[in-house]
């Protein structure tokens, strides 16, 4: 295994190089990403190339089949040109500039050109806004959807965007841009915050492109309608090829798997909470 790239209380180890395209799920709310990112592994039939560790958090160990494996975790495989990351560990907010300063480095690092970023945003909705969104840095745009589009005329009402966290993060919802000639819809005015909003803060002022594709989600632990959509935009932005209909049943065994895991890191943090007040007694 190669030198991990380390920052902080975080450090990247990997046995191969990543590829020029970095693809993320984190662990945020509706868990829409992650199981997109876990149903492409699992449908890609990608490899473990890497992972990510720390002392800063909560001790979880995710296993499969038996086998202990962590918590973030690098999969790829030779003909494919793209780096996925799976993220099974909440990361609390106030961590979540560390953990993406970890990504950030190790990408610099090993050449990664662009980070795409699959996630779902809290926020009420109609059946008509069952679409995917994106926020994307202007060589995102130019690499993959088509350019960068003249601005809205004044006026014209958006979608907000919420943050990577709860839901208490989203604002009302109004209109969005339309872009047919794209699979995506941008969002046109909001904020990104936690890991999504320190990798896109990275893309702003530097070579580094990066996209965030998100999409309404509902309360259910996952919204398979919502990981189906985000499949559907990066199979027409990549080519991935991949079929979705396999998703339901994939989406019904992990959410059992990732409903304990929410549950197992919420018992750590209160254990490690009520550890520090004694010791401050």
């Amino acid at each position: 295994m190669n030198p991990p790239t380390q920052s902080g209380q975080f450090a990247v180890r990997h046995d191969e190089s990543p590829k020029e395209t970095l693809l993320c799920g984190f662990a945020s709310y509706g868990l829409s990403g992650l199981t997109a990112v876990d149903f492409l592994i699992d449908q890609l039939e990608l490899v473990e190339t890497g992972h990510v560790t720390t002392e800063a958090m909560p001790s979880i160990t995710p296993f499969e089949n038996g086998r202990p494996t962590h918590h973030t975790r690098l999969f790829s495989k030779p003909e494919l040109e793209m780096t996925l990351l799976k993220n099974e560990l909440f990361v609390p907010p106030v961590l979540s500039g560390p953990f993406g300063e970890s990504i950030l480095e190790w990408t610099e690092r090993h050449g990664v050109q662009e980070i795409a970023i699959v996630d779902a945003v809290p926020m009420r909705h109609g059946p008509d806004d069952h679409r995917t969104y994106h926020v994307a840095t202007d060589d995102y745009l130019a690499r993959r959807l088509g350019g960068v589009p003249e601005p809205p005329a004044a006026g014209d009402e958006s979608v907000p965007l919420a943050g990577a966290g709860a839901p208490s993060e989203s604002t009302e919802q109004t209109e969005p841009v339309e872009t047919p000639e794209t699979p995506t819809t941008p969002m046109a005015r909001g904020y990104l915050d936690g890991v999504t909003g320190a990798l896109v803060e990275k893309g702003i002022d530097s070579s580094l492109a990066v996209g965030v594709f998100q999409t309404p989600v509902h309360q259910q632990l996952p919204d398979v309608e919502a990981s189906i959509r985000l499949i559907e935009a990066l199979n027409d932005i990549y080519g991935l090829g991949v079929d979705t209909e396999p998703l339901q049943e994939f989406a019904d065994e992990i959410e059992r798997y990732y409903t304990e895991l929410a549950e197992r890191y919420e018992a750590a943090t209160e254990r490690e909470e009520a550890f520090e007040n004694r010791m401050y007694m």
